[in-house]
């Protein structure tokens, strides 16, 4: 797929002041500092579109970026991230479930997991939920310029290992460096496939060969997230309070907390 256009839409505190629209969304997610915002960058070839940072912790609200004007990428906030307050939490996490569970143009979330860090309790959580709630999702492992070539092969086969003790079957899975744009092309392909998909909940259009099943969606699924009824009104994203930031610079056990206070933009990895 070839980007012509990628502009920066809006940015919403809640689901229900998504931007009203009939076109596929695809969601981007991990724990705060995973390279989300770099990963957007990289995919749209738009230096700048979504704010970076080093510290971690400042995507604050849904933000929807249209591309080629007939899709959308929505930057999620990151999870996890242990500075922030109770209320932020709370608030943060309920903005997450409501847009993964409600938003019925959401037609994939991509998982980012650091490939350089061994199996986060709180990534595998967070999956199970997505699995248990029959969310669509995909694993983007980010990163790997970071490491050898060697040793990304070693720690993705170790992740892979770890879910399959649980899993029957793998979601799909991309290996991505936002330095060397390694992964682009078969993210963007999937995409392009998953636009063909309908988002009415008829069938399939003949031209795509997405494997449907393997993605976690069925057809008949399209239309039928489940309802806040469901859904119990106190139940969080597991383990969103207990992790800790990780740095680019450094290894989950070299980052230090900091304390200083979130600054106010409204989109920034």
């Amino acid at each position: 797929m070839k980007i012509s256009d990628a502009k920066f839409v809006i940015s919403s505190a809640s689901v229900e002041k998504a931007p009203d629209t009939h076109l596929h969304e695809y969601a981007f997610i991990g724990r705060s500092n995973v390279g989300k915002s770099s990963l957007i960058n990289m995919l749209t070839g738009r230096k700048g579109l979504a704010m970076t940072s080093a510290k971690p912790g400042k995507t604050m609200l849904i933000n929807h970026f249209l591309v080629n004007n007939s899709w959308y990428i929505v930057d999620l906030p990151g999870y996890g991230y242990a500075q922030r307050s109770k209320k932020e939490l709370e608030k943060i996490d309920k903005m997450i479930r409501d847009y993964i569970l409600y938003r019925p143009q959401m037609t994939n979330l991509f998982v980012l997991v650091d490939s350089r860090h061994k199996p986060q309790k709180i990534d595998l959580e967070f999956m199970a939920w997505l699995a248990e709630n029959e969310v669509p999702f995909s694993i983007v492992f980010t990163k790997l310029d970071k490491i050898s070539k060697t040793e990304g092969k070693r720690n993705v086969e170790a992740y892979c290992e770890k879910l399959l003790e649980q899993w029957e079957e793998l979601p799909p899975i991309f290996l991505t460096s936002s330095e060397d744009k390694r992964g682009r092309d078969e993210l963007l392909d999937y995409i392009e496939e998953l636009n063909k998909l309908p988002l009415d909940g008829s069938e399939p259009s003949e031209e795509s060969d997405v494997n449907i099943e393997k993605n976690n969606l069925k057809p008949e699924d399209m239309e039928t997230k489940k309802t806040p009824e469901e859904i119990k009104a106190e139940e969080n994203l597991p383990g969103a309070e207990i992790d800790a930031a990780d740095d680019d610079r450094a290894t989950a056990q070299e980052v230090k907390e900091d304390t200083k206070e979130l600054n106010n933009l409204p989109y920034v990895d």
